[in-house]
């Protein structure tokens, strides 16, 4: 019970000034906001060339009212080559303070073309992880008006790690059992030392979204990258040639 508590008050203290979900639309001003973004990570000494890509999606958007609005987006960039490496996914967190002026807070950058995965071999680290995730379930309930429940993660089909731009992910899929007696198959990125959600998803629960994943050194060659073996839903998302149909078929395949 007392777990439960402490959860549902971290939850509750969050959503008082907390991140609130917003339509996730490609509007201008959305545009306009990662291209700002993108401008200042060109700049970064860790950043990239990211002023030659453009926004194609936004996969999840929140805003937090401060003095002022943080707006965290997590969105799809494409520079237009059709190369391996011509997707990336990038979440921004950006600072619009009340004379209107924008600052960006802190990025983070995923290419599935420059992914070198490792296994998650740690059993404290897996624990934190998925500690997170828990309580990031039970916050998505809050945040988005439903009742919340309490996760236990009844089991962990894929745990992986990867750096890039300076940060280290940790990518998990999982199946959690809710109490209000959901059992659901998760695709989580996270990201940083304090495990902060870069990504999620819910997938289907179909035998080809439940197997575990194969060497993650398979997924491309030098044809490009051989969207069978992506079964994971944001990897596929930004992998060149390759059509997402993981929240349908439950694959990802070839264009």
């Amino acid at each position: 019970i007392l777990a439960l508590a402490l959860i549902l008050g971290t939850a509750n203290a969050g959503l008082t000034g907390g991140w609130a979900p917003q339509a996730p639309e490609l509007t201008d001003e959305n545009k306009d906001l990662i291209n700002f973004g993108l401008e200042k990570i060109s700049e970064a000494s860790n950043g990239f060339q990211a002023t030659e890509y453009s926004p194609v999606k936004i996969l999840d958007i929140q805003t937090q009212v401060v003095a002022g609005v943080n707006t965290k987006i997590l969105a799809e960039i494409d520079d237009g080559n059709n190369s391996v490496d011509s997707k990336m996914l990038v979440q921004m967190t950006i600072y619009t303070t009340l004379a209107d002026k924008n600052h960006l807070s802190k990025w983070y950058a995923l290419s599935s073309a420059h992914a070198n995965f490792e296994l998650l071999t740690s059993v404290s680290t897996a624990n934190d992880v998925l500690n997170k995730i828990s309580a990031a379930l039970t916050y998505e309930d809050l945040a988005s008006g439903r009742n919340a429940a309490t996760y236990k993660i009844k089991r962990t089909l894929a745990a992986f790690t990867t750096k890039q731009y300076d940060q280290t992910f940790t990518y998990i899929k999982l199946i959690a059992e809710g109490t209000d007696n959901s059992v659901r198959l998760h695709e989580f990125w996270m990201v940083g030392e304090s495990y902060d959600v870069f990504a999620h998803v819910k997938l289907p629960i179909k035998p080809q979204t439940l197997q575990q994943h194969p060497e993650l050194e398979t997924l491309k060659d030098e044809a490009g990258f051989k969207c069978e073996n992506i079964l994971s839903y944001f990897l596929c998302q930004i992998s060149t040639g390759c059509v997402n149909n993981m929240l349908t078929t439950g694959k990802c395949e070839k264009a």
